[in-house]
């Protein structure tokens, strides 16, 4: 749909420049030029009501400033992501509509923050100095069951969200579980991925760890189900390898914890000239539209700023820019 151009006299318009309006309009719109509308950016006075009367004419719009503002550019069905969602639902959104920056958002659709491209790169590819940062996920067992599509054994306190961290047992059991069994702080964070090591499995549960996910969909002898049910522990079989489950895993952290809440904001009727001089220095790869209750609106880019904006103007009756409605000097005149 074409957007709207409005035909327009001059400021403190008389009946010349009502009627050209009007009429100039009517023949755009039978030549198929349905987008164009008659308009006007002052007062209407007894001569004029008398003769759009005499015509069955209502009186055009009223247009008293044209000034291109943030609601003429925002982009208003914005993709967004609510911080209760995990990082695999947030790259999914990247992914598919081609994003670089998503508002964050809470349940009454407030902004939070935003979370970036870049954000979430930090997440997955911490510096290699730090080994518990390449191993630490925020995020709850059920959040790990929904990223993994995995089959639940058993679950307790699942959706209790904590700093877990995710180790693999590969090692002979001889080595496996000697922290655990001294340190039961860290086997209460620890989520262990193993294949089909029974005896990795049992010690696992023994120490107390969090979570134990098999993995390659391999199945659960019922002695260590039942072991599980007894300590308390949670088991799910994942349908993946050790290694694509641990990733997975770390995916399965919530955005939340990774929110920047230092946004650039901005509302409907702020004019673009005064953004444009804002935005010139800044570094934000998108703008918030934000109302006074908080709640998000749209969002905008520095692209989005050297875009031609929707008003456009026609003028008629003698319309000179120096008699024209405020902000003509900043749209398309056609």
């Amino acid at each position: 749909m074409s957007e709207t151009t409005y035909i327009i006299g001059h400021r403190n318009p008389d009946a010349d420049a009502i009627c050209s309006a009007i009429g100039y309009a009517a023949y755009k719109q039978a030549c198929g030029e349905t987008h164009c509308r008659p308009a006007r950016c002052g007062n209407s006075n007894a001569r004029i009501d008398t003769i759009l009367s005499r015509f069955n004419q209502p009186l055009p719009e009223f247009v008293g400033d044209v000034t291109p503002r943030v609601r003429d550019i925002m982009v208003r069905d914005v993709i967004k992501v609510d911080k209760d969602s995990i990082c695999m639902e947030a790259l999914d959104l990247m992914d598919r509509h081609d994003v670089r920056i998503l508002p964050v958002v809470d349940a009454d659709e407030t902004l939070l923050g935003c979370l970036s491209i870049f954000d979430l790169g930090e997440h997955f590819i911490p510096k290699p100095r730090d080994e518990r940062q390449m191993r630490r996920v925020h995020t709850s067992p059920n959040n790990i069951v929904r990223a993994l599509k995995a089959k639940v054994v058993h679950l307790v306190r699942e959706d209790e969200i904590g700093e877990l961290q995710v180790r693999i047992g590969a090692m002979d059991i001889r080595s496996f579980g000697k922290s655990y069994m001294s340190d039961r702080e860290l086997a209460r964070s620890s989520v262990i991925i193993v294949g089909d090591r029974y005896d990795i499995q049992q010690r696992s549960i023994q120490s107390g760890v969090r979570m134990l996910v098999i993995s390659g969909g391999l199945p659960v002898e019922e002695d260590v189900e039942e072991l599980a049910r007894e300590r308390g522990g949670c088991i799910v079989i994942s349908p993946h390898d050790s290694a694509t489950t641990s990733w997975i895993i770390r995916s399965a952290g919530r955005v939340e914890s990774m929110v920047k809440t230092s946004t650039s904001n901005f509302n409907t009727d702020e004019k673009l000239s005064l953004v444009r001089r804002k935005m010139a220095s800044s570094g934000a790869a998108a703008c918030m539209v934000v109302g006074d209750d908080g709640k998000l609106l749209g969002v905008f880019t520095k692209t989005d700023l050297l875009k031609p904006v929707g008003t456009r103007l026609i003028l008629v009756d003698h319309n000179e820019l120096s008699q024209a409605v405020p902000g003509a000097d900043q749209v398309s005149i056609l």
